[in-house]
């Protein structure tokens, strides 16, 4: 055992047999596209069995307009329904979305969707007698564009005996899938984050009040953005537990009810769907975002604790879904936003709950060194259980933790890894040799009790920016390890690295390793 002195606690052409077998896999796995924290994940499966409609339409035709209330602009797009999976849909709908732009303005979303006109798409959509919105069930995820009309063909013939079946209140949670084949990492980051208007710093937050019990954890991630970025935020003198669109304040709106939502964005929390955790709005003038507020969905639980916030069937992790926000309040975008085969880590991403880190990546702190310069320079280095990478095959990023090669072991026994892990620089000084430490720990997010396994000096230099894919190699239990069951953790060894709290990383909760005494 040891102590821990200073440790924080779509692919083209595809036929139909193999676009069909595409669909079994994402049964397990998510479809993202635009979308990132702010929408629960849901497979295509899952999509089918929630969504009242599922069509396939041509876009006819968009405009913007203001709402009745005139504090937000949304886009009306026309659609021509030319069959119908789910559902019995007219054969012209109108779909209103919020977000659009008139002249030298424009309002945007975090779960705004943009329909070419002229395209075809599928469309898993909400309830269609609302008298305003009709959402896309998972904004980006329930909207696919048809690119191959082969390929297009046999995911509609796919999806359509799943949503011949009867209407779900709420989706069959998927487990993850498995491990997938490792692919190719690219260790050089700089220029691949998504940002066009940015607010100009610093950016004036109207925070919660002392009184949210989630207070201050949203300050909290202000601080860690401008860790990297200087004084980006600024918290105003007297937060105010009041807050309004348009006002020219950025407020973490909080948790307001449907009330508050029709008041400020003429809106209720079941028309921009129900499978949003958190919406950010923003409004631009003349190409500058001049505010953007932050509202959290009240009708899901939440919860500041990392282990709990990580797991399927449990409250929502509050501070990586504000930390995600923020993006969003300066300027950031998704990735995956303007077609990019996004394979690196964000904050940015839509992700899996498993991966529901309190973490900037260097695609986020080179973007916003970038949006900002000259950003703060700093020693920092960080460490993950798993590697991400594009994948071709269902045109999404997926996650890969390293698991360890049995599921059980003698004290005293060997085993190896499946997979990498990797470092990333998320800093501006380059890492040399970083040190790695591979522990077998009782609970996730703690090193109490932890067993070393192993002591790793990486060779090269993880440039800034940039990352490092790593093998642990051959890994023994010692012989005196209490039998039980372990997660997997790793600890990135460095005493002048600045930001110590994402120097550790634990494995998932369905990745454990059983220990025997015989």
């Amino acid at each position: 055992m040891e102590e821990f002195p200073g440790m924080p606690e779509p692919r083209r052409g595809l036929s139909a047999a193999a676009a069909a077998a595409i669909l079994l896999a994402l049964a397990a796995v998510t479809f993202p596209r635009a979308v990132a924290a702010h929408v629960e994940s849901m497979s295509i499966p899952e999509l089918a069995s929630v969504s009242p409609h599922v069509v396939v339409a041509v876009v006819e035709g968009r405009e913007s307009r203001w709402n009745a209330q005139h504090t937000l602009l949304v886009t009306d797009y026309a659609l021509r329904v030319e069959d119908r999976l789910r559902g019995q849909a007219p054969d012209r709908i109108t779909l209103t979305v919020p977000g659009g732009t008139l002249g030298n303005v424009s309002d945007e979303t975090c779960v705004t969707v943009s329909l070419d006109p002229g395209a075809r798409y599928l469309l898993f959509l909400g309830n269609l007698d609302r008298p305003s919105f009709t959402p896309i069930v998972g904004a980006e995820l329930g909207m696919i564009r048809e690119v191959s009309g082969t390929w297009f063909r046999a995911l509609v013939a796919a999806v359509r005996p799943l949503a011949a079946q009867p209407l779900a209140a709420r989706p069959p949670r998927q487990r993850p899938s498995p491990a997938l084949p490792a692919k190719t990492w690219d260790a050089k980051l700089r220029g691949k984050y998504i940002y066009h208007e940015i607010a100009k710093p610093p950016i004036l937050v109207n925070p919660l009040t002392a009184g949210s019990a989630f207070s201050p954890w949203d300050q909290r991630e202000m601080a860690l953005w401008n860790l990297y970025a200087g004084d980006l935020f600024e918290v105003v003198a007297t937060p105010s537990s009041t807050w309004a669109f348009g006002n020219g304040v950025s407020d973490i709106a909080g948790f307001p009810p449907d009330d508050q939502m029709l008041v400020n964005f003429g809106m209720t929390w079941g028309e921009i769907g129900n499978d949003v955790l958190a919406i950010t709005i923003s409004h631009k003038e003349n190409g500058v975002l001049t505010e953007a507020d932050v509202a959290v969905n009240p009708n899901r639980s939440w919860t500041v604790d990392e282990v709990v916030g990580m797991r399927y069937f449990q409250p929502y992790p509050f501070q990586e879904i504000i930390l995600h926000e923020l993006g969003h309040v300066w300027g950031l975008h998704h990735p995956s936003e303007e077609h990019v085969q996004a394979g690196w880590d964000s904050v940015m991403h839509y992700k899996d709950r498993h991966y529901y880190v309190e973490e900037l990546f260097p695609d986020d702190t080179n973007a916003v060194r970038a949006a900002f310069p000259p950003g703060v320079s700093l020693r920092d280095g960080l460490i993950s259980s798993y590697t991400t990478y594009w994948n071709t095959d269902v045109n999404l990023v997926d996650y890969v933790p390293a698991r360890p090669s049995v599921s059980t072991v003698r004290a005293s026994g060997g085993f190896t890894l499946t997979d990498p892990i990797k470092i990333e620089n998320p800093g501006t000084v380059p890492l040399d040799n970083p040190l790695v430490e591979v522990y077998l720990t009782p609970k996730q997010r703690s090193f109490t009790g932890g067993v070393l396994l192993k002591r790793l000096r990486v060779p090269g230099t993880v440039p800034a920016g940039g990352l490092q894919v790593v093998d642990v190699g051959p890994l023994r239990v010692p012989a005196g390890t209490r039998a039980g069951t372990y997660f997997l953790a790793f600890f990135l060894r460095d005493p002048k690295d600045v930001y110590q709290a994402n120097n550790g990383a634990w494995s998932n909760e369905d990745v454990t390793l059983k220990v025997t005494r015989r």
